[in-house]
C-alpha cells in the first residue's frame, strides 16, 4: 500500500533500466511491485513509455504467478525473458489499460453511473478499474456495466488505483477522501466536499500531506462556454453586485435525485448553493459575512458581503412550483451587466474536461482554482449561512411596524 511519504520522496525521479534491473534515480534498484504502488502522474518520470509498460506488465505477471514466493529477482528475469523489446499493443483499449490513470468510482447512484463512470469510460487517458459502494450488489452491477472490478473493501480499492472520483453524500465523501489521499490517490470530489469546515479541513490537510491532486466538480467551471464567460468577467474587476436564482423541483416522482436523503434534510442551500458560490466568489471575491432567510418549502435567500465591498444574492430552491422553475446568473458593474450563458455541453462532457484537468501535469506543486482548498472555502460560507438560518426568528429579523 503506498505511503504518502514515499510518494513525495520519489516525486520527479527518473526510472531507467540497466540489464535486468529497474533503477530509480539516486536510490538504486527497485521492484516492479514498488513501481505499481508509486507510479502516479507527477511522481515518477520514465526514460521511455515502453519501459513503463514493461514494468507494469511484469508486476501484473508477478502478482498472478503461483510461484510468487520464488523471489523477485528470479521472477523478474523470467518475465523479462518472455517480453519483446518493444511494447506492442493490439488496440487502443489495451494501451489505455497500460498507460491511462487508473480511476475508481466511489458511489453507485444515478450521478455516479450517468456522469462519473460514463465520462471516465469515454476518456482516452483514464482507465476505470474499480467501483465501491455501500451496497456491494449495486457496486457489482455498476462495475459490470463498465468493465471494472467491484470492491467489498474500499481501502483495498484505494491501494489499487491512482485516482478516485466521488459520488456519495458529503459526510461519507469527507471521511473516505481523507483515507484515499493518505493512500496516495488523487481526488475528484463532488460538491459540497463536506458538511462542516472541520471535515473539509481534514481533506485539505490529507491532500497537502500526501502531495496528491484534487479537484471539485463544480459543473459550470468545467462547462466550456460558461468557464470562458467567467474568465472574461474576472478580467473586469469593477462589479458591484451579483444575483443567482436556481429554482428546481427534484422531489416529484421519477426524478433521479428525489430519493436522496441528504438533499431532503439539507435542502437547496447545500445541494445547489455550491454551484452559485462557484461563480459568485471568483467573480466578486471572498465572502466575509452572510445574512439569510427561509421562504416556502426549502427555498432560502442568502445575501453575501464580499471583501471587495460588493454584495450578492443567492435565491435557491429544490421545491419550487412549476411556474417558478428556472435559473438566472447575473453580474452588475459600473460599465455593464452580464448574464452567464446557457451551457452548450452536457454534464458528461464537463466531467470529461474535469478529468483532463486532473490529468494535466504542472511544474512544482499542483494547484487549481477548483481544488479542495476552494471546496473548503465554499463549505465555510454554506456553514455560516446554515448557522444563521438556525437562529430563532427574533434574533435574525427586524420587525416592520
Amino acid at each position: 500500500m503506498p505511503r504518502p511519504g514515499r510518494a513525495r520522496e520519489w516525486a520527479g525521479k527518473t526510472i531507467t533500466r540497466e540489464g535486468d534491473a529497474f533503477i530509480l534515480e539516486d536510490l538504486g534498484p527497485i521492484s516492479a511491485q514498488d513501481v505499481m504502488q508509486y507510479d502516479r502522474p507527477g511522481h515518477l518520470v520514465w526514460a521511455d513509455q515502453a519501459l513503463r509498460a514493461q514494468v507494469h506488465q511484469l508486476a501484473a505477471d508477478q502478482s498472478q504467478s503461483s510461484s510468487a514466493s520464488a523471489g523477485a529477482a528470479g521472477l523478474r528475469n523470467a518475465a523479462i525473458g518472455e517480453m519483446t523489446a518493444e511494447a506492442d499493443y493490439s488496440s487502443a483499449d489495451s494501451r489505455r489499460n497500460e498507460m491511462g490513470m487508473r480511476f475508481a468510482v466511489v458511489g453507485t447512484g444515478y450521478w455516479a453511473r450517468e456522469t462519473h463512470a460514463t465520462a471516465l469510460a469515454a476518456h482516452p487517458d483514464a482507465n476505470l478499474v474499480g467501483v465501491w459502494g455501500r451496497s456491494f450488489t449495486r457496486a457489482a452491477e455498476l462495475a459490470e456495466a463498465f468493465g471494472a472490478r467491484p470492491y467489498e473493501r474500499v481501502d483495498d480499492m484505494f491501494a489499487d488505483v491512482d485516482a478516485v472520483a466521488f459520488a456519495v453524500p458529503p459526510n461519507v465523501q469527507a471521511d473516505l477522501a481523507v483515507r484515499a489521499a493518505m493512500r496516495g490517490c488523487h481526488l475528484l470530489l463532488d460538491k459540497p466536499v463536506a458538511f462542516t469546515t472541520e471535515a473539509a479541513d481534514r481533506i485539505v490537510e490529507a491532500v497537502d500531506g500526501a502531495g496528491v491532486r484534487s479537484l471539485v466538480f463544480f459543473t459550470s467551471r468545467f462547462t466550456a462556454n460558461q468557464a470562458d464567460w467567467l474568465t472574461d468577467v474576472q478580467q473586469e474587476p469593477a462589479w458591484n453586485s451579483g444575483y443567482v436564482r436556481m429554482y428546481g423541483s427534484i422531489f416529484e416522482s421519477g426524478n433521479p435525485y428525489g430519493e436522496s436523503e441528504w438533499r431532503r434534510s439539507r435542502g437547496a442551500l447545500w445541494d445547489i448553493g455550491p454551484h452559485a458560490l462557484s461563480i459568485l466568489v471568483p467573480a466578486l471575491g471572498p465572502v466575509t459575512h452572510v445574512i439569510a432567510d427561509h421562504g416556502l418549502g426549502d427555498t432560502v435567500t442568502i445575501v453575501l458581503h464580499h471583501q471587495s465591498g460588493a454584495a450578492s444574492t443567492m435565491s435557491l430552491s429544490l421545491t419550487a412550483p412549476p411556474g417558478s422553475l428556472g435559473s438566472a446568473w447575473q453580474l452588475f458593474g459600473k460599465r455593464r451587466q452580464t448574464s452567464m450563458p446557457e451551457a452548450t455541453t452536457t454534464p458528461v462532457e464537463a466531467m470529461g474536461a474535469c478529468i483532463s484537468t486532473l490529468l494535466a501535469e504542472q511544474p512544482g506543486r499542483w494547484q487549481h482554482p477548483c481544488d479542495v482548498s476552494f471546496g473548503r472555502e465554499v463549505v465555510t460560507i454554506l456553514q455560516a449561512a446554515d448557522v444563521f438560518l438556525r437562529r430563532p426568528l427574533e434574533y435574525r429579523v427586524q420587525p416592520v411596524g
